[in-house]
């Protein structure tokens, strides 16, 4: 299961552009309900939207339902972007 922010997909997306090669039949957990849709065009893939509050500046959930969504997934990979961080 692979764990995507909102950052996360547009590199990916622009991977895919740039001909490299984009796994098949994900099954995704996010946040992001632009991540969300961008995913469930692709045929095969399984999209997990994690719930919470939703802030419509930043499209998607957050708050302590969401990362107790995410606390309870196991990964196999994470694909992750930050907004900002305190070091």
């Amino acid at each position: 299961m692979l764990a995507f922010s909102r950052r996360g997909i547009n590199d990916l997306f622009r991977g895919e552009r740039a001909g490299a090669q984009v796994w098949p039949s994900l099954q995704v957990v996010t946040n992001a309900i632009n991540v969300a849709k961008s995913l469930m065009r692709k045929t095969g893939n399984r999209v997990h939207l994690a719930g919470g509050e939703l802030q419509l500046d930043k499209c998607g959930a957050f708050g302590s339902k969401t990362q107790g969504f995410i606390e309870r997934c196991f990964f196999d990979m994470a694909i992750l972007g930050a907004d900002a961080f305190d070091p």
